[in-house]
């Protein structure tokens, strides 16, 4: 066999007469639930001619691979929007960007690097850290979807291979993949079996507490901060065989961890971005996967957890209605107040409004609208614009004043900065576009005035002259606005 990477020394192909040898771990050990993921093509000994016979090498090592553009399709992603690239990158400027970085990319690729390297189109190895990370956005891959030049996809491919290094693949004693449906008192927190040997009585065949084990610096995702975004792109993008045996792993981690029976910490709503990010990912992994027992689960939870314990439900709809009220915190407002958070409830309105278009589940449309809107009304500024990081929540849902929202009070209000504003971009365009349906052109105003004023903003080129993480965050459309 042939590797078409070289990562390694200890895993780079020796080609003779003969054939070629690769050996993919030499001197280290796999963690449990732990593997190694390499492609290649297995070619016939060549020739004798040696032209011939480095053609066919070059044929193995750099497979021919086509694209076309995904825009206008409606197709990729739940939300059916690819968009344009930036000013910057228009006509043969793409072209050549793409050109410019595939060169960059083939230098760079020949550094050894170890087997549990971490490569950037990803989370981190740890995804539990804070602060952003490479994989969070609406979508990922929009260079390739977009202009439809395939030499971003072997960049991608190094990232999304090593997702295999995260300890979190389990199998049956026959070597059959672990299906959650056959193990009903199984319960995952962070991609492994719970940690409390109560809440998952089914241990799959391992002792409690887990002895400790080698995970070569990897750790499963949690649904804080569980993000797919480049896997599943690049497997919608190619179709790989192996992509997807990795996204039905994560259907199976969903399952999982997010759980349906009552009086366990993973059936509940869990904090607002956990909520949106595991809607947005498990609508990515359903549109690639189609796995009717998933659809189940989401719309059980948001008809279920997410309806049911949404704080403001029973609010006015011109008062706060937040999806969670937080206690005090030491670290927020001074600690002396309960509050809540709009840049995370827009993470959650973006997730039910990505169930909602995929799969036209009213309940999470329902959602989608009234909590992007609650953000809209009371947690953004036009000043800045900006979003609030942290609101102080008065008792019957009483709105901050003007007054107070524009004092520099922090025991009243806090505001992100400008990465988290950007996240919670994609609600205002949420919001939106209800607000239109509805007729409130007052809303609609506010929300569009937000948008294009952080559009704005957006048209200078990032110092690699690349994309930037601004247009797989402006990549939220719904109805016919896409």
């Amino acid at each position: 066999m042939t590797s078409n990477r070289s990562l390694d020394a200890m895993i780079a192909p020796c080609f003779d007469t003969a054939g070629s040898r690769v050996d993919l771990l030499v001197n280290a050990v796999l963690g449990d639930g732990q593997g190694i993921r390499r492609t290649g093509v297995l070619a016939p000994i060549g020739p004798a001619d040696p032209i011939a016979v480095q053609t066919l090498q070059a044929a193995a090592l750099s497979p021919l691979l086509g694209a076309t553009s995904w825009r206008g399709t409606g197709a990729y992603g739940p939300f059916g929007f690819v968009p344009q690239a930036p000013a910057w990158l228009r006509g043969t400027a793409s072209r050549n960007a793409f050109a410019r970085r595939h060169a960059a990319f083939v230098a760079t690729s020949r550094t050894p690097a170890g087997p549990f390297a971490h490569f950037p189109f990803a989370l981190s190895k740890t995804p539990g850290q804070t602060g952003v990370q490479e994989d969070f956005g609406i979508l990922k891959m929009a260079p390739v979807a977009s202009a439809g030049v395939p030499s971003f996809l072997f960049e991608v491919e190094l990232s999304v291979l090593q997702e295999a290094c995260r300890p979190v693949h389990f199998f049956e004693a026959d070597g059959t993949p672990l299906l959650a449906r056959n193990h009903p008192n199984w319960v995952q927190w962070d991609s492994r079996t719970h940690w409390n040997c109560e809440v998952s009585t089914d241990r799959l065949g391992k002792d409690c507490p887990p002895p400790k084990f080698e995970t070569n610096g990897w750790r499963g995702k949690d649904r804080q901060h569980w993000s797919s975004n480049y896997l599943t792109g690049y497997y919608l993008l190619t179709g790989s065989h192996w992509a997807l045996r990795e996204i039905e792993n994560e259907v199976q981690l969903f399952l999982g961890g997010q759980t349906m029976r009552g009086g366990i910490a993973t059936t509940g709503p869990g904090a607002p971005r956990a909520a949106g990010r595991m809607l947005l990912l498990g609508s990515w992994l359903y549109q690639c996967t189609g796995d009717a027992a998933l659809l189940e689960r989401m719309h059980q939870r948001v008809q279920g957890p997410h309806l049911t314990m949404w704080a403001g439900r029973e609010n006015d709809p011109a008062d706060v209605r937040p999806l969670m009220i937080r206690r005090p915190d030491p670290r927020i407002l001074g600690g002396a107040v309960s509050y809540w958070t709009p840049w995370e409830e827009s993470l959650a309105a973006v997730g039910f409004a990505a169930l909602f278009e995929l799969t036209g589940d009213e309940t999470a449309g329902f959602l989608a609208d009234a909590i992007a809107t609650n953000v809209l009304r009371h947690g953004w500024s036009l000043e800045g614009p900006r979003v609030g990081y942290a609101q102080r929540w008065n008792e019957g849902g009483e709105p901050l004043t003007p007054a107070e929202l524009a004092a520099s009070d922090r025991t009243v209000c806090t505001w992100a900065g400008g990465g988290i504003t950007l996240w919670a971009m994609g609600a205002v365009e949420v919001a939106v576009h209800f607000a239109r349906g509805r007729g409130d052109a007052e809303l609609v105003a506010k929300g569009e005035g937000i948008l294009s004023s952080l559009r704005r903003g957006r048209n200078l080129p990032p110092k690699d002259g690349w994309w930037g993480e601004y247009p797989e965050w402006d990549a939220v459309r719904m109805g016919s606005d896409r």
